[in-house]
C-alpha cells in the first residue's frame, strides 16, 4: 500500500502538480514599522513604532513589551537572540 502511495505521488509530481501555488503571492509593503530592544540583568524590553500615516515616530504609535524573569537573573538570556527561546 505505502509503495502505491508514493507511486501516485511520484506520478503527481512528474505531471508537474506541485508547482500550483498554495497560497496567494507576498505582496512587499514596505517597510512598516521598526523595533529597537535592551536587555538588563533579569529583564528584557522591546519597544517599536508604526511607520504608517505621514509624521515621524512623534506621531507614530508605538508599543513596548517588558519581560522579566521571576526568579531573578537565572535564564534570562544575556543578548536579544536568546528571547524568543526564554518567551
Amino acid at each position: 500500500m505505502v509503495a502505491l502511495v508514493c507511486f501516485f505521488i511520484r506520478q503527481k509530481f512528474l505531471a508537474g502538480l506541485r508547482k500550483i501555488p498554495c497560497t496567494t503571492p507576498e505582496v512587499y509593503r514596505g517597510e512598516l514599522f521598526r523595533t529597537d530592544a535592551k536587555c538588563e540583568d533579569g529583564r528584557i524590553v522591546l519597544g517599536g513604532w508604526t511607520l504608517s500615516g505621514a509624521g515621524g515616530p512623534m506621531q507614530a504609535s508605538w508599543f513596548s513589551f517588558v519581560g522579566q524573569h521571576s526568579s531573578g537573573t537565572s535564564g534570562v538570556p544575556s543578548s536579544v537572540e536568546g528571547f524568543q527561546d526564554w518567551v
